[in-house]
């Protein structure tokens, strides 16, 4: 819902509608809401101060049915910031990545941008039929790195050492030599 500044002056007349001003774009928007400012009629519905007026599509015009009618007697939309009316206000990319925002909502857009940022993770097939040594490049300039490993054919969660060597590598220590692609090992570090 895209609350609409000014509100709606509906039409005086039954079987009639006065297309919807002003609005926050060129044309009607999907969603835009406008709060009926006096009674009157969209169409052949009678509208209270408070009600709410959706356009249900794009390009809504004055058409009665491209719109729905909330009755909520409600004479003003809450603010959702100081200069902004509405029940939550989204984040933009930016402000969700920098999370410096204590006041507006995240989309799982910029969710997945903040964890993706924050939150690293890779998968590596290990086992060549004779090396104990797998080195791992992950270039995350970290060594607070942790790991999972598995054992692909029955899915075993299997323990093997994994030692930072540099802020971007790791190794993996197994006891005796994997068969080709035979462990599955995922790295993850949280970066801050």
């Amino acid at each position: 819902m895209i609350y609409q500044p000014g509100g709606y002056i509906p039409s005086t007349a039954k079987g009639s509608m006065i297309a919807p001003s002003p609005i926050t774009s060129a044309t009607i928007k999907t969603g835009m809401v406008w709060v009926i400012t006096a009674n009157g009629w969209v169409g052949n519905e009678p509208v209270s101060i408070g009600d709410h007026l959706i356009a249900n599509i794009d390009d809504a015009t004055n058409v009665p049915a491209n719109y729905q009618i909330i009755e909520k007697g409600i004479p003003d939309i809450v603010d959702a910031t100081e200069t902004v009316k509405g029940l939550i206000q989204i984040a933009t990319d930016v402000e969700a990545i920098i999370g410096m925002n204590d006041n507006k909502a995240m989309t799982p857009k910029s969710t997945k941008a903040v964890l993706d940022a924050k939150i690293k993770s890779r998968t590596w097939q290990i086992g060549d039929g004779s090396s104990v040594t797998f080195p791992l490049t992950h270039n995350w300039e970290t060594r607070n790195i942790d790991y999972t490993c598995y054992r692909n054919a029955d899915n075993r969660r299997i323990n093997v050492s994994c030692v930072p060597i540099t802020e971007n590598d790791v190794q993996i220590d197994v006891l005796a030599p994997l068969t080709p692609n035979e462990y599955r090992i995922t790295l993850t570090a949280r970066l801050d």
